[in-house]
């Protein structure tokens, strides 16, 4: 990550037993102010050549380390002597707060389930630090005007045009039978085996793909599907063991060219975000 990347990125981080300190939340803000355990007095932190050097209690305590794979790690030392290593792992990136999600009052913390943590494991686990919508690019400016990513349902009851839809009659009614039809459909793969389809029918004609911050997972009303979400065969739900269905072996493949046949359904599986994602969790938009 870069040091631009870096600023209002927020840990959990877990020292080793040694050190006899309980897990704290860090915030990195800008100019080197460091919210540690929810105070930001007496705390600093640095960036340098991919080193991050954090300085707590006044320089009490320094903490160095690097980031792989959005997991922070590295060792500490205070002042008489003691030393520790320690391990954090990414849970938000601070976004900009001028979207509809707050102008609804609706804050991204009272959207997360009870167990987030849980979730955010198991992407930890699987380096899952991004999710995947593909669009056709005739549909950013809406997107943008919009402030949101919209479901199809949404957008129709509410009189948002869509230049260039992707789905048809079928596919709509398919959803319906599924109950997803007022749901924002995300892979783990930016290789879709249906982007690629519908653009040779000709549904699609420039298509971009939107990246997602994954933080959209730990949201109350977010559905796991372990395939794609309308074949018949498929689990949809909410809880922990639906997220633990997908194959994440296999979602993190590539592309499906290699996999066996029966292994090829669970590329396709999907993280389906009620009504809308917010303009501030497509981490691209500005690059579109």
């Amino acid at each position: 990550m870069t040091l631009k990347e870096l600023i209002g990125t927020k840990w959990h981080i877990v020292c080793s037993p040694n050190a006899q300190l309980k897990p704290k939340d860090i915030l990195l803000g800008k100019n080197g102010e460091l919210t540690y355990d929810g105070s930001s007095y007496g705390h600093l932190w640095n960036f340098d050549n991919g080193t991050i050097r954090l300085s707590l209690n006044n320089g009490y305590a320094i903490c160095t380390g690097t980031i792989n794979n959005n997991i922070f790690n590295g060792n500490a030392k205070n002042k008489v002597g003691t030393e520790w290593t320690f391990t954090a792992s990414l849970i938000s990136v601070k976004r900009n707060t001028n979207s509809k999600i707050h102008e609804h009052g609706i804050s991204a913390q009272s959207r997360k389930r009870k167990n987030w943590a849980e979730f955010n494991r198991v992407l930890t686990e699987n380096n899952i630090s991004t999710l995947y919508h593909f669009t056709a690019k005739e549909n950013i400016q809406s997107i943008k005007e919009h402030g949101a990513l919209y479901s199809w349902q949404y957008s129709e009851t509410n009189h948002i045009v869509i230049p260039q839809a992707g789905g048809d009659g079928l596919s709509r009614s398919l959803d319906r039978r599924h109950g997803v039809q007022n749901y924002v459909r995300l892979s783990f793969t930016r290789n879709h085996p249906m982007m690629y389809l519908l653009q040779t029918r000709g549904r699609l004609g420039n298509t971009v793909v939107l990246e997602i911050d994954p933080e959209v997972v730990f949201w109350k009303d977010t559905k796991f599907a372990n395939k794609n979400a309308t074949r018949n065969d498929v689990n949809i739900g909410s809880t922990l063991e639906d997220f633990n269905r997908i194959r994440f072996n296999i979602v993190k493949q590539q592309n499906h060219f290699d996999l066996a046949e029966e292994d090829k359904p669970f590329y396709q599986a999907e993280v389906l975000v009620l009504e809308k994602i917010p303009i501030e969790f497509i981490t691209n938009i500005s690059d579109l």
